[in-house]
């Protein structure tokens, strides 16, 4: 059966999706070294059952599983990558953990999964896995438009999967959702364009990419529900519910921000009061270093002209100028721009770079750029930061590129503050960003790791979210 729902059945469906999103927010965050898979089954019915849901999974009982899976949660744990079934078992540091959720409320039914990495340790090939995924799924959904077929889905799904060099299983897949979990039509990970039924407004998908290290072959755990990789290698899920829209595809399961989380390191909205108060602290705020993944990319492209959003004290602008861009940078900070300005004048770059204090949701055009990049910008006072960058989205020049970096996961110094703040994935970076898809293409959705120190000197990774987009010339095909 494949439903079709209508606008006000849509609008249920954001609300099972927000709940679902929020739940595996929740637990990501309260999920650590020491945790067990049981204590997160009933954390999960605790949240289910206060929000008035149903889960989708208690009494769930298919052809391929024993039984009722009889828990809230799946909870798949390194080699296991579907249907985990928890068990007693304590997470470990370094874990890749798969959290797989499904409710209904108000008579819709939504599906999500994430997977990440437990405790401090990031082991590449953990990282890695959890990147295809998160990449794949946001082709996916950039695939996933009106007049569009399942079969583009797939296919945009699985050329991500093949590229990272992952075979690709195709018993188990996305698929439709509505009033039941688990509808028509069937989305497999990797397909061919064209193929397949033809999407349409109303029609809700749960997309989800999984891969395993080393094989493409499952097997079944004694629990008669746990699917493994057969070589015992590390696998990944990354999952989200999307309706389609007339203007493309919308994400459902994105958790939703949460009032109250006012924490200094990751403020929903930051103030130029917050700003000044900020610096107003030291001399300097920032290191001065160039952000690593900006320097990455932009080494890649043929300088012209740049602007880079919240530049702050300028270390951004001045390395593009250095390397042969004309840059431009707007910080909502008087006090940042007059130390950028400084800085600029001391190393020389004066002539090639130019500096704006003012807030980018109601600045005018300062013009069209190659490169626009944005690096952990906040909201503003004046508009969220998904408005602030669809805006500056129109000043980037056909064929130029508009690069967006954000925390993917709080600091390991700042973890436990950081419980109420949420950190999008890349999918979620495009969603928000709602771009018509004719006119850009997706270069690079990723999460990567990076080596820094601790505010005491030790040793550590931050993990960000990448996306890099390039605008199309007129004529040019998506």
């Amino acid at each position: 059966m494949i439903e079709i729902l209508n606008p006000a059945g849509v609008a249920r469906a954001r609300v099972s999706g927000a709940l679902v999103g929020d739940i595996l927010q929740t637990i990501r965050s309260r999920a650590t070294v020491g945790t067990n898979l049981l204590e997160i089954d009933e954390w999960t019915r605790s949240l289910i059952v206060a929000a008035g849901a149903e889960s989708c999974y208690v009494d769930y009982a298919p052809s391929f599983g024993r039984g009722p899976f009889g828990h809230y949660i799946c909870t798949a744990v390194n080699d296991a990558v579907l249907h985990g079934k928890p068990r007693d078992y304590a997470l470990a540091d370094g874990d890749l953990l798969t959290l797989d959720l499904a409710v209904v409320k108000d008579g819709v039914a939504a599906d999500a999964a994430i997977s990440f990495l437990v405790g401090d340790a990031r082991p590449p090939q953990g990282v890695a896995l959890i990147a295809a995924t998160e990449r794949a799924l946001a082709a996916g959904i950039a695939a996933a438009r009106p007049g569009a077929r399942i079969g583009d889905i797939s296919a945009a799904i699985g050329a991500v999967l093949t590229e990272a060099g992952y075979p690709v299983n195709l018993q188990f897949g996305g698929h439709g959702i509505g009033s039941t979990m688990h509808q028509d039509p069937h989305v497999p990970n990797a397909g061919h364009p064209g193929r397949g039924y033809r999407l349409r407004p109303g029609l809700l998908l749960a997309l989800e990419p999984w891969v395993m290290a080393d094989t493409a072959e499952l097997v079944v755990d004694d629990d008669g529900w746990t699917l493994r990789s057969a070589t015992g290698c590390r696998t990944a899920h990354t999952e989200h519910t999307i309706a389609i829209t007339a203007d493309g595809a919308e994400i459902l399961t994105l958790p939703t921000s949460q009032p109250g989380a006012a924490d200094s390191h990751w403020p929903e909205v930051a103030t130029p009061q917050f700003w000044e108060e900020r610096y107003a602290i030291t001399d300097r705020i920032w290191s001065g270093r160039v952000n690593r993944v900006l320097a990455d990319i932009a080494t890649e492209l043929a300088p012209g002209t740049a602007l880079d959003l919240g530049c702050g004290e300028g270390a951004d602008v001045l390395w593009l100028a250095d390397h042969g861009w004309q840059a431009t940078g707007v910080d909502v900070s008087e006090t940042a721009i007059a130390r950028a300005t400084e800085a600029a004048q001391t190393a020389g770059l004066a002539d090639r770079v130019r500096f704006l204090a003012a807030d980018a949701s109601t600045l005018a055009s300062p013009g069209r750029f190659d490169l626009v990049t944005a690096s952990f910008l906040h909201s503003s006072a004046g508009a969220p930061r998904s408005v602030i960058l669809r805006r500056v989205a129109d000043w980037v020049a056909p064929g130029g590129h508009l690069l967006i970096t954000s925390h993917a996961a709080p600091p390991p110094w700042a973890a436990g503050h950081a419980h109420d703040h949420h950190f999008p994935t890349p999918a979620e970076e495009l969603a928000a960003l709602d771009l018509q898809p004719g006119d850009w293409q997706l270069v690079v959705a990723e999460s990567r790791t990076r080596a820094t120190a601790s505010p005491d000197g030790e040793p550590a990774t931050l993990e960000d979210s990448v996306v890099l987009l390039r605008r199309n010339r007129p004529g040019a095909a998506f």
